[in-house]
């Protein structure tokens, strides 16, 4: 009885394997004979949405990386303009069919150079198979094939370089900075003040982004605004800035950045500031403020999470892949109480405050050859506070602004060319598995990596030893039984913003750690790419620029140490001190003192995650022109 039953089980074993190869054998049949001569004219991504806000939000991110990876590469990229039913199929799944796409969808053709379209290719593996490159794979884009020659209206997209502004009196850089990593906004620098008049051209970059503060009270650390006009920007800085936008740069601008870019604010006594003579772009800005938007708007007092904007224009880009209503906060952001006719709303607020509730939060605006896109909101916040459906729409929402403010002219997508299904099979077979051995490494950025590490442990102890100090005041105040209301009233807590920059030093050092994560894989496949004359000095260019940044760090880290000895020895003073009247002058001094250190370390982190962003344009780079060379 055994041995039937073991013979039985040896027949079933055998016939499934002969019909599995038999269906395997069939599907590569039909295959050969029915699809591989198909033509295909090029890729279709497009917004997943599900109910799984997490895996929309990581999945739908991680789209826009594959979309500014093919961008950075000089491969074209089209925004469509409307909904459509096209021809497709999906990738590994041959059975042609049409699908409905919403606008937004983003068609990536044939070039017709068959370089681009083999690198072309090799991208599009790696993001929707497997890459030799990236830590996680588990991760798949859906790609579909296009099977159908195209004539329809479409924006081109731009290769995106921000400029992200940063000075005294800016804040929520974090959240955009987030933003930027967790889309693949890779060319993305800090501009200080001092550095916009000389760095911020549209050879450097196509998009400057503002993306929140006030003036600064260097004794509070407080935000202001006189009458709702902020002050505090030099004129040269305005005026370059006018003129990157009127040439053609975008901008992007949310709560105090809406507030520089409208043309009036209104006081509280209901006369209206101009902080120029005209909104035109051919003259010069006299008085604070930016002035490239011909909106009016007054002070609000808001501070509000858990609110909502309601979607006013469904056809505007900044609007594609979003719900109707939409989670928002606002954070002090202004209210625009006039929209001229060269500007447009975006969004409603709703569910907020009487105060607001049906006035615009989201506009855009045009100012010379430029576009504008300014957000009395904060959807930077809403990316940034978790990675749930909510913060989905805050990354969809931002990438959608800077996409729109970067793009062409609405056009007809171009004459479109075609390879068939076997060429990209036989470039996928090429591409699909290059790396070497891992444990082949070599050390060629041993000293890079040092100094990242040198950085994290020196701005660690050095916010240690900020946070010491603040204890100190801390327990002092308890002494004195003083309420933590009184010692903030009476300024005696000094370093406001040490939460906040512990934010900044948490999520920093993140980066500084991908970097070397990113340095660590390049030398994993640098024994692959050594051949290359090029990538060898390119090797060299990228570690003078990691040296630089990380030198710049030091540098600063080195002054705010300095300001931490002599802001410690004015915490002790302060301590010793008897009178009430003397207490409350060194109270003040305390937070100088607090202000300045807290000003100079945020500035440190200028250079830090660029060391990330740069790293990872470069591997990605030179991992894309090694598998085209393969391949060719």
């Amino acid at each position: 009885m055994k041995n039937k039953i073991f013979t039985i089980g040896l027949i079933c074993i055998f016939l499934l394997v002969t019909m599995s190869d038999s269906i395997a054998f069939s599907m590569k049949e039909i295959i050969n004979n029915d699809a591989l001569n198909d033509p295909v004219y090029g890729f279709i991504v497009t917004m997943v949405k599900s109910d799984n806000g997490t895996f929309e939000n990581q999945i739908n991110c991680k789209m826009r990386h594959l979309i500014n990876d093919l961008l950075r590469e000089q491969i074209p990229v089209y925004w469509t303009t409307t909904d459509h039913n096209l021809s497709v199929k999906k990738i590994n799944i041959y059975n042609e069919e049409d699908m409905f796409f919403e606008k937004g969808t983003y068609i990536i053709p044939f070039t017709g150079n068959k370089t681009q379209d083999i690198k072309l290719l090799a991208i599009i593996y790696d993001y929707n198979q497997s890459s030799e490159i990236e830590e996680n794979n588990s991760l798949k884009i859906p790609v579909y094939l296009l099977k159908e020659s195209l004539s329809i209206q479409v924006y081109p997209l731009s290769e995106v370089k921000i400029a992200s502004y940063k000075d005294r009196c800016t804040d929520a850089l974090l959240w955009y900075l987030e933003v930027a990593r967790k889309c693949g906004f890779l060319n993305f620098e800090f501009l200080e003040e001092k550095m916009v008049k000389d760095n911020l051209r549209l050879t450097n970059f196509n998009v400057f982004m503002y993306q929140g503060g006030g003036a600064y009270n260097i004794f509070r650390g407080k935000a202001y605004g006189i009458n709702g006009a902020y002050v505090d920007i030099k004129y040269n800085v305005a005026n370059t800035i006018r003129d990157f936008v009127a040439n053609g740069g975008g901008y992007v601008g949310s709560c105090g950045g809406a507030y520089r870019a409208a043309c009036g604010t209104k006081h509280e006594q209901g006369l209206v500031y101009f902080p120029r003579k005209a909104y035109n772009p051919k003259l010069r800005s006299y008085f604070a403020g930016i002035s490239i938007s011909d909106v009016i708007v007054e002070s609000l007092h808001l501070s509000m999470e858990g609110i909502e904007s309601e979607i006013f224009n469904d056809t505007h880009p900044v609007t594609f892949g979003l719900d109707q209503i939409v989670p928002d906060c606002i954070f002090g952001g202004p209210k625009f109480i006039y929209i001229g006719e060269n500007s447009q709303k975006i969004a409603l607020y709703r569910n907020t405050s009487p105060l607001i509730d049906g006035t615009a939060s989201w506009i855009s605006s045009e100012f010379g050859k430029g576009d504008v896109v300014l957000f009395s909101t904060h959807p930077g916040y809403i990316a940034f506070k978790g990675d749930d459906h909510e913060s989905h729409m805050g990354n969809t929402v931002i990438s959608n602004a800077i996409y729109y403010s970067t793009f062409g002219d609405e056009t007809e997508i171009p004459e479109m060319y075609s390879n068939n299904l076997s060429f990209i099979e036989e470039i996928w077979d090429i591409t699909s598995n290059l790396k070497n051995d891992i444990n082949q490494i070599s050390n060629i950025f041993g000293e890079i990596k040092d100094k990242i590490n040198d950085t994290i442990y020196n701005f660690t102890n050095l916010f240690s030893n900020i946070q010491e100090s603040r204890d100190f005041i801390l327990q002092i105040a308890e002494q004195k039984n003083l309420s933590l209301n009184e010692v903030k009233k009476n300024n005696f807590l000094g370093f406001i913003g040490t939460k906040d920059s512990q934010d900044h030093l948490t999520y920093f050092i993140r980066y500084l750690e991908n970097a070397s994560k990113t340095l660590e894989i390049i030398e994993q496949i640098y024994l692959q790419l050594e051949n290359n004359n090029d990538f060898i000095h390119q090797v060299e260019t990228l570690k003078t620029d990691l040296n630089g940044r990380l030198n710049e760090s030091q540098n600063i880290y080195e002054v705010g140490f300095k300001k931490w000895e002599q802001y410690n020895k004015t915490v002790h003073n302060y301590a010793n001190k008897k009178s009430q009247i003397i207490q409350k002058i060194m109270g003040h001094v305390v937070d100088y003192w607090g202000v300045e250190l807290y000003t100079i370390v945020r500035m440190g982190f200028n250079y830090l995650p660029q060391a990330y962003f740069n790293s990872l344009k470069f591997l990605r780079n030179h991992w894309y022109n090694f598998e085209t060379n393969q391949a060719v």
